[in-house]
């Protein structure tokens, strides 16, 4: 046997296991986003070819609400993420007493299931028994509804989506830091420049290649966050979390409505390849990740 056709019946399981996973459903996906389909009515499921669409950006503000609304998450999270994250990174980069015991304690938070933490926090965040109005009253401050807050409840899914996954953005940029080359930090400081404008000047842009994969990989992965919404405040108080991610659960699985459920998910495929094609751009040709 060639090595060719021996690589090939190597690779089958694994194109086989792809194509059942991922072509599929895609494929079925896109057909049923052309189509009047709700799932407790069979008998009338057809063709309605672009209506769907037509219904997603013209007639439902709904849609545009939850778009809002994902993308002031995303927005918000990565923020606080990507600060936090560097300069946690920073600091561990420095290699101060017990940065190892700290760089193993990170883990933690990003190997608990999503939907763990989402309970977790809920009971933190609880109006009358919760951990932080239990600080809070301890202060002398009012209790106060987190989650049951319209002005809040987006703002504690962001503290707690962060607090899962700044070690994340941290670990892989303090990886970046420690394969940073010695020479040119050396020279910015023989010729004097200040910290700041040393990690300004020479850091980031030496780091903008783990930088931007950081940022792509966290964008996507809150485009699609699902299970820490539905633990903390499945959409509500209102409509004040109902991110799109959400909102096609809803129609697809509380309202049945599959077709245009999957006309969403399409949109939010497209948005997430969208938002990654924008971002390779920026991801730097003439230069190999650190």
């Amino acid at each position: 046997m060639s090595k060719n056709k021996f690589g090939f019946l190597m690779l089958l399981p694994s194109i086989v296991f792809l194509f059942l996973t991922t072509i599929v459903p895609t494929y079925f996906l896109w057909k049923w986003s052309f189509l009047e389909y709700v799932l407790y009515k069979p008998q009338d499921v057809h063709w309605n070819w672009f209506n769907n669409y037509i219904t997603a950006f013209i007639r439902d503000r709904n849609f545009y609400q939850s778009v809002g609304i994902t993308l002031l998450y995303v927005g918000a999270a990565l923020l606080i993420q990507l600060s936090l994250g560097m300069l946690i990174a920073l600091q561990l980069n420095r290699d101060l007493p017990g940065h190892r015991v700290m760089s193993s304690l990170m883990i933690a938070p990003m190997v608990i299931p999503s939907i763990v933490v989402g309970l977790i926090w809920k009971m933190m965040f609880e109006e009358t028994s919760g951990v932080i109005n239990g600080v809070f009253n301890y202060i002398k401050i009012p209790p106060f509804p987190w989650l049951g807050d319209m002005n809040t409840a987006l703002i504690s899914l962001v503290i707690t989506d962060s607090w899962q996954w700044i070690p994340f953005v941290a670990l892989v940029l303090l990886t970046g830091l420690k394969g940073l080359p010695k020479d040119p930090l050396e020279a910015a400081k023989i010729d004097g420049a200040t910290s700041w404008q040393t990690f300004i000047s020479v850091t980031v842009p030496l780091l903008r290649p783990i930088i931007i994969i950081v940022v792509l990989l966290r964008i996507i992965w809150i485009l699609r966050e699902f299970d820490l919404i539905y633990m903390m405040t499945s959409g509500g108080p209102g409509n004040a979390t109902r991110t799109l991610s959400f909102y096609i659960f809803q129609n697809g699985l509380v309202w049945l409505k599959t077709g245009y459920a999957a006309t969403l998910s399409i949109i939010l495929l497209n948005l997430s390849v969208f938002i990654a094609g924008r971002f390779l751009k920026f991801f730097p040709k003439d230069q190999e990740a650190v």
